[in-house]
């Protein structure tokens, strides 16, 4: 029964194989701009051949895997699989742990962008050109570092399950999967974001700074955006993507997230600006890469994704890639991961100079307090005089 199986399936997708090349060359010859998936049917020959060809494709489906559907549980077991192999940790819904790391941790967590469907993009979002999970490098580099990859319904096609939740739900969702696994909690974190997750990273931010007095991890909210040192970019639109309007010619129905990547869109403008004011209340870092090559999408589309006047922010770097290799380094030489790295390194070793600085401090403030108690104990009238001179030696102390 099983070799009966795989020999239909191989016939019938022999015949799938056929049929689109009769398609290509039909379509070459006639010249029309039309679709592959819109057959000229004047031919008899045609038309029985395609009979032939949906026959066989429909019960090829019985026994080939399904990976384009995200239903299917061949698919199911297929991402499952892939977690085991990566070593992915799923901490709860949305967040998944790739490494952890000692409590004297920088958390660095990344942010997917949109999708044409369902499937997990945490992590295909961030494989390298040899199909590693290059996030995991980092931790190797710096193993000081936490790396955190978080999954939201991103999708661009609205359906009954998936592409219903706007910004502000998909936001407040993550921003409580990640305050309860206890990011920017106990040190440093970072985000990073890949085209709309970067849109999505900044939302939470503004969540976490407007939404302060409700709920009940308001002191959490706040270590938080003091805890966050910065946010690296790859690819971000923060003022929209002309790409918007390729969606909109597809034949499906959007998803709530796209509309808010169009160009000169209001509600993206006013979070630029929040965004902006709390970089300076809290003296965030922000970097980013942006794409030079066209991106190849499989409906025809070649053109860049995110313009350099839309990606351009805080220390930017053009680079030679494309929309999706922008983040896809093949190895730890490339631009676009010795960037990321180099951003990580800057920030820690300016969290490091702080907590030196302010541990100086205290053992300034503790032989002070000390010198005082010295200089206090058995004097009656030159008190003053020895505790000027104390003062004035201490501050020329702290002042070089």
């Amino acid at each position: 029964m099983r070799h009966w199986k795989r020999r239909f399936t191989s016939l019938s997708l022999t015949v799938k194989s056929v049929s689109m090349r009769l398609w290509k060359r039909q379509k070459r010859r006639s010249g029309s701009r039309r679709k592959l998936t819109t057959m000229d049917t004047r031919s008899p020959a045609t038309r029985a051949f395609a009979r032939l060809f949906l026959f066989f494709h429909g019960r090829a489906r019985l026994y080939t895997p399904d990976f384009t559907s995200p239903d299917s549980e061949r698919y199911i077991a297929h991402c499952a699989r892939n977690f085991r192999e990566t070593g992915c940790n799923q901490t709860s819904d949305s967040v998944y742990e790739l490494s952890s790391a000692s409590e004297y941790r920088t958390d660095v967590v990344f942010f997917h962008g949109l999708r044409p469907g369902p499937a997990g993009e945490h992590l295909s979002t961030w494989r390298s050109k040899t199909g590693e999970v290059w996030l995991k490098w980092l931790h190797k580099d710096n193993p000081s570092l936490r790396i955190l990859a978080v999954s939201y319904d991103a999708s661009m096609k609205k359906d009954s399950r998936n592409g219903r939740m706007d910004i502000y739900q998909v936001s407040e969702n993550l921003l409580r999967e990640l305050i309860t696994r206890g990011v920017g909690q106990t040190g440093p974190v970072i985000f990073v974001g890949h085209s709309f997750g970067g849109i999505i990273s900044k939302e939470i931010c503004r969540q976490a700074h407007q939404n302060r007095d409700l709920g009940d991890d308001i002191l959490k909210r706040t270590t938080l955006l003091k805890n966050l040192r910065g946010l690296f970019c790859f690819g971000v639109p923060h003022r929209g993507s002309l790409f918007t309007n390729v969606v909109e010619k597809l034949n499906f129905e959007k998803g709530e997230l796209v509309d808010y990547v169009k160009v000169l869109n209001k509600d993206l403008a006013r979070l630029n600006d929040v965004f902006d004011r709390l970089c300076t209340k809290y003296e965030w870092k922000v970097a980013g890469v942006g794409e030079s090559k066209p991106t190849k999408l499989k409906n025809g589309f070649c053109d860049i994704i995110v313009e350099e006047a839309s990606a351009r922010c805080g220390d930017f770097s053009i680079l030679e890639e494309d929309h999706f290799s922008l983040c896809q380094p093949k190895s730890r030489d490339s631009s676009s991961y010795t960037i990321l790295v180099e951003f990580i390194d800057k920030i820690q070793r300016k969290v490091t100079n702080i907590a030196t600085n302010d541990q100086e401090g205290e053992q300034i403030q503790q032989q002070l307090v000390k010198q005082l108690a010295s200089q206090c104990c058995g004097m009656v009238g030159v008190v003053k005089r020895k505790l000027s001179e104390s003062f004035s030696c201490l501050w020329r102390s702290i002042e070089t």
